[in-house]
């Protein structure tokens, strides 16, 4: 690909993202104990979007829900969390760049708590065989999903990313 296709626009859906670079959702552990965004990772997305550079930003890992999924990281399971995350997407805007939530849980990879997934099935991604959810834990989920989704949206963030499960 030549160098002008990295730093033409590009289309994602409905979104015109600046330039084709992205900055991928890396974990920097920057929140407060109360796992709310942390004014330093507002200034350093802030820093890798100014003057023309990342064109598309996605946050690092947003728990779903709290307790049974990996912790520390942010979380967007309630309204509190707001006002952090419109504080980032407000600063990442002001530079023109986009920025996408990931929302996620680790689901059977949790490292503490309780390691789930749809099917007590082991497989090499695992530490162990997870608990099968139940039908209740299943509509509880998608619910979780479906809140943080519409809380993003709400927050003002351009798209979102879902994860399920890690690499670690």
């Amino acid at each position: 690909m030549p160098v002008n296709n990295l730093i033409s626009p590009i289309k994602i859906g409905t979104i015109t993202v600046r330039n084709r670079i992205v900055f991928p959702p890396i974990d920097a552990a920057l929140h407060t104990k109360g796992m709310a965004v942390d004014p330093r990772y507002i200034e350093f997305l802030s820093s890798l979007v100014e003057n023309n550079g990342v064109g598309l930003v996605i946050s690092e890992f947003t728990a779903i829900a709290n307790g049974r999924f990996w912790l520390p990281a942010s979380r967007i399971d309630k309204d509190e969390f707001i006002p952090g995350f419109r504080k980032l997407v407000d600063r990442v805007h002001t530079h023109d760049a986009k920025i996408f939530m990931q929302l996620a849980m680790l689901g059977g990879r949790a490292p503490t708590g309780r390691a789930i997934a749809p099917s007590a099935i082991e497989s090499p991604l695992y530490p162990g065989v997870p608990e099968e959810l139940t039908i209740d834990e299943i509509r509880w989920l998608v619910d979780k999903w479906v809140e943080g989704a519409l809380r993003a949206q709400k927050i003002g963030f351009d798209g979102g990313e879902i994860r399920y499960g890690s690499s670690r």
